[in-house]
């Protein structure tokens, strides 16, 4: 969920220290960065995808072209080192390696895109969870995709209490607090409970 200027992140990490990464742990991790744009395209549709997946786009690229320049892990380019002196490469070998850079993440695309469509519920469930618990560990996460109960716990967000900003970024006449439905600021929101007018919730949650 949302903190400072993230619109969300995910943390991976690792369960040993490693100094190494092999090719297929390297092309999973491409296919985690462009989940994130696969969702919202799946969700709300390739026209309103927002730039929440810059950082995403960023870090894939990052990788992939690694593993095309350092590597070796490009069929196409080689076993040679074309990241020391990169300035001075020819424009045709920047070409080939911009081409498999861009292979590699366009069949991670798919990839992540295959997944996501075929276990689509499993991603509500996993996205309506994060609205009512904020964050999720591991063991919640794999929970809450299996459409299993969380255990009991507090919740993060508590749609009742109004925002609190410092003084010094607080305007003149407050902040209304969050929730609400249309046209009523600060009324209660949809329940994800289950019954009553609102939403039900997509997965079995414990008493928080």
């Amino acid at each position: 969920m949302p903190r400072g200027h993230a619109l969300g992140v995910t943390m991976q990490l690792p369960e040993l220290d490693k100094v190494s990464e092999s090719k297929k742990e390297l092309l999973d991790r491409l296919d985690v960065f462009m989940g994130g744009k696969v969702a919202e395209e799946l969700v709300y549709g390739a026209d309103r995808v927002t730039t929440g997946a810059s950082s995403d786009i960023q870090g894939a690229t990052r990788i992939a072209h690694m593993m095309v320049t350092r590597a070796g892990m490009s069929d196409v380019i080689g076993n040679i080192d074309l990241s020391s002196d990169y300035s001075r490469l020819s424009s045709q070998t920047k070409q080939r390696i911009e081409d498999e850079v861009r292979r590699m993440i366009d069949e991670s695309y798919d990839r992540a895109k295959k997944l996501l469509t075929d276990n689509r519920d499993k991603l509500d469930r996993l996205a309506w969870a994060l609205v009512e618990y904020e964050t999720l560990d591991k063991s919640e996460m794999e929970a809450v995709v299996r459409g299993e109960k969380l255990p009991k716990r507090m919740l993060k967000a508590d749609p009742d209490v109004p925002v609190k900003l410092p003084d010094a970024l607080a305007g003149p006449f407050g902040i209304p607090p969050l929730g609400g439905t249309t046209g009523s600021p600060g009324g209660s929101p949809p329940s994800l409970e289950g019954g009553g007018d609102g939403p039900s919730r997509p997965y079995p949650a414990g008493s928080p």
